[in-house]
């Protein structure tokens, strides 16, 4: 099986996938250029989002290179640093329910658990940016947070070796943990 096809089927919540995704280093450089190009993702929303503000910009090399490489640049870093702290959250999960939680594995099926994430991003931007959400925003923010849920389910049984019952409470709890957490940091919307 080769490597698009091993993401495809992790994606469609294949163990044996994501088991195969977890172990081959090859998959390592996936899962980097797959953060890589959600970051890239985050940052063309931030950049369509905030379209009015950077073409407002009076500088032509401001406008047109330089803010649309810098919003790309802190939307590869966002997502890296949330692949890191979710990476985290997961090995926690794994951890602390009787997994090995080899952080190096979970990292890289964390790569793959977040890619329904581009799904949420305009519904996250528009929220942060104090814009108003619409119900498609809501729907797809939905729709994301649920696929990034059973994929983590997945990632745990094909890592950790859990049985089903155990994975979905895990990750249930890593999910309260890390909306507890971000309803405490977040800032509040005026």
């Amino acid at each position: 099986m080769n490597s698009l096809q091993t993401i495809k089927r992790s994606l469609f919540l294949d163990k044996e996938a994501m088991a195969q995704f977890s172990q081959s280093e090859k998959m390592g450089k996936w899962s980097i250029f797959l953060i890589g190009l959600l970051g890239a993702i985050y940052g063309g929303l931030s950049i369509y989002q905030n379209l009015e503000t950077v073409q407002a910009l009076e500088s032509p090399l401001l406008r047109t290179v330089l803010m649309p490489l810098l919003l790309v640049g802190v939307g590869v870093i966002t997502v890296w640093l949330t692949v890191f702290v979710f990476s985290l959250l997961l090995w926690a999960a794994a951890r602390g329910f009787g997994g090995a939680g080899i952080l190096r594995i979970i990292r890289r099926v964390t790569s793959i658990a977040l890619l329904p994430a581009a799904f949420a991003m305009p519904a996250f931007i528009t929220f942060t940016s104090g814009g108003t959400l619409t119900m498609l925003h809501i729907g797809l923010a939905l729709v994301a947070l649920i696929w990034i849920y059973l994929l983590c389910v997945k990632a745990l049984e094909a890592t950790q070796q859990f049985e089903t019952k155990k994975a979905y409470i895990a990750v249930l709890i890593m999910f309260v943990f890390f909306t507890s957490i971000y309803y405490i940091i977040l800032p509040p919307v005026a």
